[in-house]
């Protein structure tokens, strides 16, 4: 039996069904964001990449990557953390108390810091 072959598309173009393009990008000054929307907007860019982050295929993938960078990060810390201790030549954090008493300290003031009302933000004139 035949396979059925998907109509193929020339280069560029999307499905008429395919979700609407955006703009994902965090460091870009307010007028060049509304410039590369107008521009997407009037369809004058041209797509690069497509892809799905949470797509069942990439996300053991996304996890390994997650996980090496998790253990990365921590020994990250626990290096800068020696090297600033060796040479401030500082104790542990909260004297030489035993690990519980310390963890318990530490819970504490973030409970107490929990219930406190964060400070109001100045709202903005209309």
């Amino acid at each position: 039996m035949p396979t059925p072959t998907t109509p193929s598309l020339p280069a560029g173009a999307a499905p008429a069904d395919a979700p609407r393009p955006r703009l994902v990008a965090r460091m870009l000054s307010r007028t060049r964001r509304r410039q590369l929307e107008d521009a997407i907007a009037a369809d004058r860019l041209r797509e690069v990449e497509r892809f799905d982050l949470l797509a069942v295929e990439g996300l053991r993938a996304l996890a390994r990557k997650s996980l090496w960078l998790l253990v990365a990060g921590g020994v990250a810390f626990a290096g800068l953390n020696l090297a600033v201790r060796a040479v401030r030549q500082s104790g542990p954090l909260l004297g030489e108390s035993s690990p519980a008493t310390r963890v318990l300290v530490l819970v504490l003031t973030n409970a107490r810091q929990l219930g406190r009302r964060p400070p109001r933000r100045p709202t903005r004139p209309k």
